[in-house]
């Protein structure tokens, strides 16, 4: 990606924990699991995507990892479709994206 793409899109991040192993848990957020907060940040220059815990304590293991990137002209509002970027699955078909 270059730095333009970084920064005309949008980014939605999706983990699975050694906890939630069948459960992709949206970012930023709170898992459920643990309790542990986190944050996502993309930085532009470096095309680096990183994920920061704000809150809780302990180790916690990501197994799997999804990032959805979407130029914002293509995002769709609530006028145009109804999706819920929270849900990993509910992205995944909208966009018809594979495994």
């Amino acid at each position: 990606m270059t730095s333009a793409q970084v920064t005309g899109s949008a980014f939605f991040t999706y983990v699975r924990t050694d906890v939630s192993n069948a459960v992709w848990i949206s970012l930023p957020g709170t898992n459920l699991f643990s309790g542990r907060t986190y944050n996502v940040a993309v930085n532009s220059s470096t095309i680096r995507l990183y994920i920061n815990r704000t809150s809780g304590t302990g180790s916690e293991t990501f197994t799997a990892t999804r990032v959805v990137v979407i130029p914002v002209n293509d995002l769709r509002n609530g006028r145009k479709a109804a999706v819920d970027y929270t849900d990993y699955e509910t992205v995944k078909a909208f966009y018809h994206l594979p495994d």
